[in-house]
């Protein structure tokens, strides 16, 4: 009997020369990785120094190095600091809440057609329901020809006084001053400002 060996059969001692190559190139990129994280985690070099414009605490602010505070050397040209255009406004007064009185401001004033609306906020919060009272004052004569009153309620930090929807039909043109006033949590206050008609 003749036993011959089909040619698309392999002995376990054969292996495919590409799989070899995959499997070295796993296992070289595997080393390297896991050498760069122990070198990078454990080995390298940490720096302990803070950067050339941070102050080290403790330092005595004579030995800083505060390159932002010496003139620069422009041969012999005299040279001043620029301030910027604009800066932004702060709020940097006292808590409202504090004050005798209640203040505040027209959030709101326009006209629409033959209606007016005025929305004024309370910079203070109220505890309980206020009272806001609009007058429109004639500028000419002093006459008072219009009045409403709506209540102040709280909100988040503040107070709002209602909306106040003013019927133009039958004021004359001119100019009126708005006086709101204020009354709530013992406390009153006055808001003043002017409203045209066309």
């Amino acid at each position: 009997m003749n036993i011959s060996k089909s040619p698309h059969t392999t002995t376990k001692s054969q292996t495919h020369p590409l799989r070899r190559v995959l499997i070295a190139v796993a296992i070289i990129l595997l080393l390297a990785l896991g050498g760069f994280c122990i070198w990078r985690f454990w080995l390298a070099p940490t720096s302990e120094t803070p950067p050339d414009d941070t102050p080290i605490v403790g330092e005595d602010e004579s030995e800083a190095d505060d390159t932002a505070d010496r003139p620069l050397d422009t041969g012999g040209e005299t040279t001043t600091p620029t301030e910027p255009d604009q800066k932004v406004p702060q709020y940097e007064a006292d808590d409202p809440n504090t004050l005798a009185g209640l203040t505040g401001s027209i959030a709101r004033k326009t006209i629409q057609g033959d209606t007016a609306t005025i929305v004024a906020m309370i910079d203070q919060y109220l505890h309980s329901t206020g009272l806001c009272t609009l007058r429109l004052i004639s500028r000419d004569t002093g006459e008072v020809i219009y009045t409403a009153s709506e209540d102040a309620t709280a909100d988040v930090t503040t107070s709002i006084c209602g909306t106040f929807i003013v019927s133009l039909a039958h004021i004359p043109a001119g100019t009126y001053q708005i006086q709101i006033e204020l009354s709530g949590d013992d406390k009153t206050g006055l808001i003043s400002d002017e409203l045209e008609v066309k």
